[in-house]
């Protein structure tokens, strides 16, 4: 669709409008045949000679490279970009978008719908360009999204509520911008209340934000409610507002501490900057007040669980089979006691039978007649 717009956007229909489109889509033949109908271009006769090349050969690569840092010269970026792409160089084509376009969006866009959301491309750029971008600009509502696109739940939760410098290790010191009001978000506040109940990753992603922590969200975002004008929402927030219940007492496994019962975010999983929200050893669904049947299991299982289920079941079976035992000597023993109470009694007396009820039987109807006279 954002191809075939940006093809017929003006009159004369320009293929090199809509190559980079294309290209991401991995549709030449289609960009082959709008250049045979632009025959109004001085690049037609050229252009189409060289897309009907075969771009698995190293030789035609090689001349879709020379051709892009040709195009970078003349500061054409996107279309430098398609011809990166003609030549199998996603690296190089997001590079340009991102560096000489300034277009982060697109180039995004391209690495995902070309490479797929698993491309090590686009994770790589999300991790080295995306992050960092939103700890300098103070972005919660980007790092939430990149680090969700990344697979880490855990940590798109956290990125709601901690603070973003803590999280990420840049270089680079915030900008002014983003110790400025304009990038409270009161709406952060129902993401994260979305987003903390909808798997186990995200569940155990906001045990291991502080209790101090939440709290001060929560009254900040109450107050950012008082100043627009919303108390009703602001007093509904507070008043509604459900912290995470104190996670279970759990004992130690293979040489691990316990957790703190009272404070979960004062144990020793939480204190690396990025650590991993699987470390934990109990089941997050506990920790909600309300149980939900929507929470996606979307964490491994790790072996500790394993072994400590395999010994449960192991103890299990032992009691079973000394409670089989116990039952076989209790049942003889029993048996033998009835034997000699049955030796020791008296022969009890039968009880009398008793006489059968009385039943009312309906005289007969020509006994009736007679006693009348008839």
């Amino acid at each position: 669709m954002i191809a075939r717009n940006e093809y017929t956007k003006t009159d004369e229909k320009n293929p090199v409008d809509c190559a980079l489109y294309y290209m991401a889509l991995r549709k030449k033949p289609v960009l082959v045949g709008l250049w045979r109908m632009a025959t109004w271009s001085r690049e037609q006769g050229a252009t189409h000679r060289l897309l009907s090349n075969n771009f698995n050969e190293d030789r035609w690569k090689t001349a879709a490279l020379k051709n892009a840092y040709a195009l970078m010269g003349r500061r054409r970026f996107e279309y430098a970009a398609s011809f990166f792409l003609l030549a199998d160089h996603l690296q190089d084509a997001v590079s340009v978008l991102h560096n000489q376009l300034g277009d982060t969006q697109l180039a995004i866009a391209v690495a995902r719908v070309y490479g797929g959301d698993n491309s090590p491309i686009l994770l790589d750029f999300l991790k080295d360009k995306i992050l960092p971008q939103a700890a300098r600009e103070g972005n919660r509502w980007l790092a939430t999204w990149a680090y969700w696109l990344l697979n880490k739940k855990d940590m798109a939760v956290r990125s709601l509520v901690t603070p973003l410098t803590t999280l990420l290790e840049t270089s680079e010191p915030p900008s002014s911008a983003a110790k400025s009001y304009l990038t409270d978000d009161p709406a952060l506040v129902v993401l994260y209340k979305q987003l903390r109940e909808k798997s186990l990753q995200t569940l155990r992603g906001a045990t291991m934000i502080g209790m101090r922590e939440e709290w001060d969200f929560v009254l900040h975002t109450a107050g950012l409610y008082d100043r627009m004008g919303c108390d009703v929402l602001a007093l509904d927030l507070v008043k509604t507002w459900e912290f995470l219940l104190p996670p279970p007492p759990t004992k130690a496994t293979s040489g691990r501490p316990p957790l703190s019962p009272s404070m979960p975010r004062q144990s020793y999983q939480s204190q690396g900057r990025n650590q991993s929200a699987t470390d934990f050893d109990f089941d997050p669904r506990k920790l909600l007040r309300r149980r939900s049947s929507l929470v996606i299991a979307d964490l491994p299982v790790r072996e500790h669980a394993h072994n400590d289920l395999a010994e449960s079941k192991g103890t299990l079976e032992e009691s079973r089979e000394s409670g089989e035992e116990d039952g076989e000597k209790e049942g003889e023993e029993d048996e033998e006691d009835e034997k000699d109470k049955k030796n020791h009694e008296k022969p009890k007396e039968e009880p009398k039978k008793k006489p059968p009820p009385t039943q009312f039987n309906e005289p007969d109807a020509n006994s009736l007649l007679d006693a009348f006279g008839f």
